[in-house]
């Protein structure tokens, strides 16, 4: 219940400009880093990976988040997402994000 009780009122919590920033700083390191292929743990609403695709050019980026709720968000706007436990993913990455 915890995570689609997030996922409800994350719209509410009014903290967009600080997370913006935090985005901003966190594609330049891994712009520094050139990854290929990124997984975003706990992607949400997926806003940090549109960001970064649109910043990077990445093969593959993939966000999982166990809430269905916020990997449906995620999906609309064309990130791959999956409902999944970090435990379940049985692929490599250069990079991961949290």
């Amino acid at each position: 219940m915890g995570l689609e009780l997030y996922a409800k009122i994350e719209p509410l919590l009014g903290f967009e400009e600080s997370v913006e920033a935090l985005y901003d700083f966190y594609i330049d390191l891994l712009k520094s880093w050139q990854p290929d292929m990124l997984l975003d743990i706990g992607c949400g609403s997926g806003a940090f990976l549109e960001r970064l695709q649109n910043s990077m050019a990445l093969n593959r980026a993939l966000g999982i988040d166990l809430s269905e709720t916020m990997v449906r968000r995620a999906r609309a706007r064309g990130i791959e997402a999956q409902a999944i436990d970090l435990c379940d993913i049985d692929e490599m990455f250069d990079a991961a994000t949290a």
